[in-house]
């Protein structure tokens, strides 16, 4: 979590009774403003930085609580906090959790796990993380299927974006056929499908590249293991902005309103 704690002797150290309280006032102002600035800050780089499914569990955990006039929190509940700093691997008991865990038959809890791949590559990646999305773009290239979220969408017989699955294939069966195009994907690729779907909140159709795994009771400490995540540090990044918000535009505005 983030605290801003600003105090009006950063600004001016002695001043009458009366401008002081217009001082404190003024920050009481500023915090809020800078709180209400780093929540929005956090929420659009997890709308940037993480899939869809891990962005809605991220912004839905993040809070803003005023601590007092002039302290302002804003933090990520533990329900997320694994996103925010990572988390080891092993089994992921907090997945067998929630309103989308089903019981199996013989009743073991189990629950279908959606993973959408980027195609973005990113200097901070890793080179095998580089090579994983630069082999699957080569991948779809070779099958002729566009993999940028809204360009060249698909289109039904009436000219509108196709809705839905609109392939999948089997990485295993091509493999043993030994297609090329397959030789250097990533097993976790196996069930690769490719939907277009309407964004909820642009109401624009949008590509997805998703597999899916089933995690489930039977598997634990065996087949299913979480291969663990480096945390996204969402927070420091907003807490950076939010001092250089503060340095760039606020303090300047009070020295200039105080120090006449």
């Amino acid at each position: 979590m983030l605290k801003l704690n600003i105090k009006s002797s950063d600004i001016v150290k002695e001043l009458e009774e009366k401008i002081k309280k217009k001082l404190e006032k003024d920050m009481e102002n500023v915090v809020k403003t800078l709180g209400k600035s780093a929540l929005k800050h956090a929420e659009d780089l997890a709308q940037k930085q993480l899939p869809n499914s891990l962005s809605k569990i991220y912004k839905d955990n993040l809070y803003m609580e005023q601590i007092s006039d002039t302290i302002v929190e804003v933090g990520i509940r533990s329900e997320a906090l694994w996103i925010e700093e990572g988390r080891k691997g092993g089994f992921m008991d907090e997945l067998l959790k929630g309103s989308n865990v089903k019981t199996s038959k013989e009743g073991h809890k189990y629950r279908v796990i959606p993973f959408e791949h980027s195609t973005e590559i990113k200097e901070e990646m890793s080179t095998d993380k580089k090579e994983e999305i630069q082999n699957l773009k080569n991948f779809l290239r070779s099958e002729g299927i566009r993999y940028s979220k809204s360009k060249a969408l698909e289109l039904d017989e009436k000219g509108n974006p196709r809705i839905g699955k609109i392939h999948s294939f089997d990485i295993k069966k091509m493999r043993d056929s030994n297609k090329q195009s397959v030789k250097n994907l990533t097993p976790n690729l196996q069930g690769l499908s490719v939907y277009q779907r309407e964004n909820p909140k642009t109401g624009k159709v949008e590509r997805s590249i998703m597999t899916f795994r089933v995690i489930s009771e039977k598997h634990k400490g065996s087949k299913w293991e979480h291969p663990g995540r480096e945390g996204e540090k969402i927070l420091d990044d907003t807490f950076k902005y939010v001092e250089e918000l503060w340095e760039r535009e606020f303090l300047p505005e009070l020295k200039r309103k105080y120090e006449k």
